[in-house]
């Protein structure tokens, strides 16, 4: 996998410039200056606008049998998977889906964490809904992330049936090896590769009391904390927050978010 989690080459519809400061702050990356560095430093998200960047980022690549990324903005662009399909027509699409509610609630959770939201989470929908400019990184896409028939058509349309492995969030829950030797067959890699199924990645935390939120929203501290060595990070995050103060979804939020998606 390439050492950025997410690229968004593909989603050339998604134009960094138009996104809002916060945001851009928050994932803008110098490419050139990351791959002259070696690429050692895992990071969260970029977005590659140049072929020849993109290709760089797999320069480390040697014999292995299956290579890829996994940015999550190729299912929301309207122009990815033509994209991806014109790049390489025998690319291996993998897509898991979250239920819909559940998936714009753990997206508000992250957006807590990060300072992008401080209202409860009907509050932030609603802000969000009526907001006059809307998109990736502009607004915050709660209920059209979740939109998900629409999505997936753009790539049935292009891509065989066999390139496309669709998988449910709820299964890698409930048994996650089960899952990853699907992938495992899908992609025809060795069944033996080893990866720890048992950590946990991305859990939703929130900061610990309303000062750690104040400091969230300070963007100059936010984008020096990004540089930070991936070990402080980890430290801060498990210093100043906890996902025992995380919101739950209510009643009230179920049955206003279900309006949308029946």
């Amino acid at each position: 996998m390439c050492p950025i989690k997410e690229l968004n080459y593909f989603a050339k519809d998604i134009k960094s410039e138009n996104f809002r400061k916060e945001y851009y702050n928050d994932t803008y990356l110098d490419i050139k200056k990351y791959i002259k560095s070696g690429m050692k430093k895992t990071i969260p998200m970029a977005f590659v606008e140049n072929l020849e960047d993109y290709e760089s980022l797999f320069s480390n690549v040697r014999n292995e049998k299956a290579i890829g990324e996994s940015s999550i903005s190729y299912l929301y662009s309207k122009v990815a998977a033509k994209e991806i399909f014109k790049f390489n027509p025998k690319a291996k699409i993998i897509i898991i889906l979250r239920n819909p509610l559940e998936r714009a609630f753990s997206h508000y959770l992250m957006d807590l964490k990060h300072g992008y939201a401080s209202g409860s989470f009907i509050e932030e929908i609603k802000k969000d809904q009526i907001r006059e400019r809307k998109g990736w990184g502009i607004s915050n896409l709660y209920i059209e992330l979740g939109k998900y028939e629409e999505q997936i058509k753009r790539f049935t349309k292009i891509f065989p049936k066999e390139q496309i492995l669709l998988l449910n969030f709820d299964d890698l829950k409930k048994n996650n090896k089960k899952l990853i030797r699907r992938v495992f067959n899908f992609l025809n890699i060795d069944q033996n590769v080893k990866i720890d199924l048992d950590e946990i990645h991305n859990k939703s935390k929130v900061p610990k009391n309303n000062f750690v939120k104040g400091i969230m929203k300070i963007r100059p501290l936010r984008k020096i904390l990004r540089k930070m060595p991936n070990k402080f990070k980890l430290y801060f995050e498990n210093r100043f927050f906890s996902d025992k103060n995380n919101p739950k979804l209510t009643e009230e939020d179920r049955e206003f978010m279900n309006k949308y998606y029946l």
